[in-house]
């Protein structure tokens, strides 16, 4: 088998490794014997002085005398790495760094007394050695400098990575290294702040065989977390899980962290305490967290596959873990293998929940299917659990899809009554369908009723309003919605803008559509050439031709 390139560098005693035909320029005459000679001799006597301990004056002066002697053969970066790796050969001892010691002021003296400029291989190999003599604080500012000078001044993701990880690997087995190199570089690139390129380091370290240590991905973990970037979080926890590493305290303690920056633990807790009696570990929090995220993000496949690794490791409860797989199946609508699900659960005597009553019940609402999602409401209630606000916002949702508006306002009294207030989505739904019908009177006093319990609405909310009010021609209230809009800083769409417009020039308040326009310019919102046409055509039956021309004017230039 063919021995690797830098393995054969070092299994000889003697020098050189490196001859004269190689430091001499491509295109000159070959070296003569004397000249190969005095090279063996060069570097012989090179290796001694640094491996005393480095007398480095006796060092310069002996480069000198060498390059006095012999024109053509001067100080190379060959004749470092192979200095470098010959101390790596007899540094066999982790717990003794005197040769790694030597590297490093070997390495220095050759870039500030020789003007070196060092390769990323004569790096690579002084980092393997003070790594594996544990000198991780002296060879830190060796690896940031490799990664100041392979970092491209415009954003290219995972090249740095790619180029330094490359350079570690090809070194890595000649160099007798550990895979805490490559920590190490995970390492510092968390400290940087550069967490694209450490997250790639991770995935080059699978790819080659290598896996990240816990203490590896806490670090990331950690640094990402207290930089903010909660979502980033949970991305680097789904893929330590993935390499099949698995938390400890430190782990759970930094994700729950997260989880509290994100003002979502007590909303993990709350859904936990609705799907099993007993309160949830840490564990179980912060993994319920990370698989709920993922559903939530429509990555049902990716959420199953980390539930049962999950479940294989005891790192979330059985029941949790089949609730939360029933959720997923009802996300992407799969209400077969949902409800294969729930008779599962019932014959492993996993208790049905709240939660897994209330994801059918969704499951079958957003099919249309609004009788099956009532008969399993009913069935819910027969077990003794309680229909929460997303029970009712679903079958509220199920009922204007289907346009039983009699119904949907029925649920919303009921859970109004309980103490429960509907989502902007159900609400907006509901609106919408009044408003359809020609009852945006009826909806406006329900969505005042809704203010007065301190429901929040959105954009979304007023634009229905308005939009009923528009179709009855009743600017007044147009109006005032437009005000309460601007009042609570929820600032109109285009759509909404050009709905009362065309409410204003219909009902000739031809001035006022002049001003709506201009707000609109301010805001950077274009409206449609008929918007325009609109208030021209109002302004020339009111005599104010002129400004209808300057208006044409600002719609060609826009």
């Amino acid at each position: 088998m063919m021995m690797p390139r830098w393995r054969s560098m070092i299994t000889n005693n003697h020098f050189p490794v490196f001859g004269m035909r190689q430091l001499c320029s491509a295109g000159s005459s070959p070296p003569t014997i004397e000249e190969e000679d005095y090279n063996t001799k060069f570097m012989s006597r090179m290796y001694e002085i640094v491996k005393l301990g480095g007398n480095w004056e006796s060092l310069s002066l002996h480069v000198e005398d060498s390059r006095r002697n012999t024109a053509r053969l001067s100080l190379s970066h060959l004749h470092i790495d192979e200095v470098l790796l010959r101390l790596n050969k007899d540094n066999n001892s982790y717990k003794s760094p005197n040769d790694a010691k030597c590297a490093l002021k070997f390495f220095q003296w050759a870039g500030h007394r020789q003007a070196i400029q060092h390769t990323i291989q004569s790096y690579s190999i002084t980092i393997h050695i003070l790594v594996r003599a544990n000198m991780f604080l002296h060879a830190q500012p060796l690896l940031e400098d490799l990664i100041k000078k392979h970092t491209p001044s415009s954003p290219s993701p995972g090249k740095t990575s790619f180029v330094i990880f490359e350079a570690l690997l090809n070194t890595y087995n000649s160099m007798g290294s550990t895979p805490a190199v490559f920590d190490f570089l995970i390492h510092t690139y968390a400290k940087a702040r550069m967490f694209g390129e450490a997250i790639n380091t991770c995935h080059l370290m699978k790819d080659h065989g290598f896996v990240p240590s816990l203490r590896a991905w806490n670090t990331l973990l950690q640094v990402v977390q207290k930089s903010d970037q909660t979502k980033m979080v949970w991305k680097i926890y789904e893929e330590m899980l993935i390499s099949r590493t698995y938390p400890n305290n430190i782990t759970l303690n930094i994700l729950v962290s997260a989880l509290c920056k994100e003002g979502a633990l007590q909303k993990t807790i709350n859904l936990l305490d609705k799907i099993q009696r007993k309160r949830s570990t840490g564990t179980g929090v912060v993994n319920a967290a990370l698989v709920l995220r993922a559903l939530e993000e429509g990555r049902v496949e990716e959420g199953n596959m980390l539930l049962k690794r999950m479940m294989k490791r005891s790192l979330i409860p059985l029941a949790v873990a089949y609730a939360l797989m029933l959720y997923g199946k009802c996300k992407i609508g799969d209400l077969q293998q949902a409800m294969e699900i729930h008779q599962e659960m019932l014959m492993k005597a996993l208790d049905a929940s709240d939660f897994t009553y209330t994801a059918l019940i969704g499951g079958y609402c957003n099919k249309g299917m609004i009788e099956k999602a009532t008969d399993i409401m009913t069935e819910m209630i027969q077990q003794g659990m309680k229909p929460y606000d997303v029970t009712y916002n679903f079958l509220i949702q199920g009922y204007c899809k289907i346009e039983r508006l009699e119904e949907a306002c029925s649920l919303q009294d009921e859970m109004l009554e309980k103490g429960f207030l509907p989502s902007v989505s159900a609400c907006n739904d509901l609106i919408a369908q009044l408003c359809k019908r020609g009852q945006a009177p009826r909806a406006n006093h329900m969505f005042t009723m809704l203010l007065e319990k301190n429901f929040t609405p959105n954009e979304s909310t007023y634009s229905n309003l308005i939009d009923g009010y528009c179709k009855e021609g009743n600017i007044q209230e147009v109006l005032k919605l437009y005000y309460e809009m601007e009042y609570k800083t929820l600032t109109p769409s285009i759509v909404t803008f050009s709905l009362i417009v065309r409410c204003l020039c219909v009902n000739m308040k031809i001035e006022e559509a002049r001003r709506l326009l201009s707000v609109m310019s301010q805001r950077g919102l274009i409206p449609d050439a008929s918007i325009y046409k609109m208030v021209m055509e109002g302004l020339c039956e009111i005599g104010k031709t002129e400004e209808a021309s300057q208006l044409c004017d600002e719609m060609t230039k826009e």
